[in-house]
């Protein structure tokens, strides 16, 4: 079932970039490719929408592998990088806010973070990259029932028991250009308060899977 979600989303996922692409088409056309460019690359860097298989275990250490399934369909928006952030000393960070649904039901988030980037490889097509944010998520923070209650044994099996209101997000990727403005990555994601936002139980998620990207400007 996971695997079917996970290409009905990815599926979707394209389509609706394929849409994005045609709507940035139109507008240029319709109002000329130089405002366009103004409008879409004020602000705004990147645009990103990626499909991730939730809750998949895959960590060294996973304490929740079969509590949730499904898969997530996530948006990114990576901004300009502001002149405070644009010093060698913080390794120019870039800027996102973001938001993850998850497809049956189980834990949703969103947030704010920086994410940073190396370019390698033959004409600099490849790209690593690692960021570090912090989400609010929909999800159980720990068993609402007393001890030694008959219901806790069930509710312990089917939730991922977070411990905190709001999350740290580690992210890890590896992509490549596929065009000037289109680039694909393959994405790991990490969720847990890291008992810094939270002392109780820490078991958090850890999700895999694959993105696509938009660039305004041409290159990465």
């Amino acid at each position: 079932m996971r695997i079917i979600l996970f290409f009905c989303s990815l599926i979707l996922a394209l389509s609706l970039l394929a849409g994005l692409n045609q709507s940035f088409a139109q507008s240029a056309k319709n109002a000329g490719h130089d405002k366009e460019q103004a409008i879409s690359t004020r602000f705004i860097q990147e645009v990103r929408l990626g499909v991730l298989a939730h809750n998949t275990g895959f960590s060294i250490n996973s304490m929740s592998a079969n509590q949730e399934d499904g898969v997530n369909v996530q948006g990114e928006i990576i901004f300009k990088r502001p002149k405070f952030l644009d010093k060698a000393y913080l390794w120019r960070p870039d800027p996102y806010i973001m938001a993850s649904v998850n497809t049956v039901g189980d834990t949703s988030y969103g947030g704010f973070g920086l994410k940073w980037d190396k370019m390698f490889g033959k004409r600099q097509a490849w790209f690593a990259e690692g960021g570090l944010g912090y989400v609010l998520h929909n999800g159980q923070i720990d068993i609402p029932f007393p001890l030694g209650d008959p219901r806790n044994k069930s509710y312990d099996e089917n939730n991922i028991l977070f411990g905190s209101r709001d999350l740290f997000r580690l992210t890890l990727a590896v992509g490549r250009k596929l065009s000037p403005n289109w680039s694909a990555h393959i994405a790991y994601e990490h969720l847990s308060h890291g008992y810094i936002l939270g002392s109780k139980r820490n078991q958090g998620n850890n999700s895999l899977g694959l993105r696509l990207a938009y660039h305004f400007s041409a290159g990465h």
